[in-house]
């Protein structure tokens, strides 16, 4: 980096944790650092150039995939990140021998009919206790998967898109952020493909006039909740089950 005149050798330190190598940048000689301030004062997701250099280095040197952790600190004239093996992140959805595993705990697969079917028992005996149980399940089980991996991640917005997409591959829906406001805490997502609003429409289950996908409002609220460090209410406005061509969720605290 120093030959390629990227940034010089003075400026910047290179270490060892463990498998870990630790890059330590001087920010203040940095071509980077207005970039960096302006994404950071508008709240945009950014990554620190010089990290994702060192990151592609080690990388392409040894063939094997590492990722990256930053750390910023408003007190110090520094940053570092650490660049680790990619095998150490613990994924959300393993398979080890006859178990499938979600966030580390074990899960089952079934088909959206064999899950229609459980809900439509459920709505038959007790249709008022359908959505709390939808809601307050996946709500619970979204804070384990983001407590998982929360530290693999230096910014909020990339953790939550990460997870969305996550979700996105375990078929449940595919979501798009289209508004996220962090200083505001306030989100407009919306979702298309969802199973909840398949399950919904071909086992005629209706417990709100104008939603379905209790789930997915469990999972994003949890998602934001943990992410902003505040409770975070998700409401769904529309609903493919309803004809809608999307699903479209908003999130704002509670507390308005």
């Amino acid at each position: 980096m120093d030959q390629e005149r990227i940034i010089h050798k003075e400026d910047f330190t290179l270490s060892s944790e463990g498998e870990a190598v630790i890059v330590t940048i001087d920010r203040c000689k940095c071509s980077y650092l207005e970039y960096c301030q302006t994404a950071k004062e508008n709240n945009l997701p950014a990554k620190c150039c010089r990290m994702l250099g060192h990151r592609w280095l080690v990388s392409n040197y040894t063939g094997c995939n590492y990722q990256l952790k930053m750390e910023y600190s408003e007190d110090s004239n520094y940053c570092q990140g650490s660049i680790y093996p990619g095998e150490k992140i613990n994924q959300i959805l393993t398979k080890d021998g006859d178990k499938i595993t979600i966030a580390g705990e074990r899960a089952l697969v079934l088909s959206t009919n064999a899950f229609g079917l459980l809900m439509k028992t459920i709505y038959e005996y007790a249709p008022h206790l359908l959505e709390h149980v939808l809601f307050e399940s996946t709500y619970y089980s979204s804070v384990v998967e983001y407590d998982n991996i929360k530290d693999y991640f230096a910014d909020t917005f990339e953790l939550i898109n990460y997870l969305l997409k996550t979700s996105n591959r375990l078929g449940n829906m595919r979501y798009e952020i289209i508004e996220y406001d962090p200083l505001q805490k306030t989100a407009l997502i919306r979702g298309r493909g969802s199973y909840m609003a398949e399950i919904f429409k071909n086992n005629h289950l209706f417990v709100s006039p104008k939603a379905s996908c209790a789930s997915a409002r469990g999972r994003l609220s949890a998602y934001f909740t943990k992410a902003w460090g505040e409770d975070i209410v998700c409401e769904e406005m529309k609903c493919n089950a309803f004809g809608d061509d999307y699903c479209e969720f908003i999130l704002l605290p509670k507390r308005i």
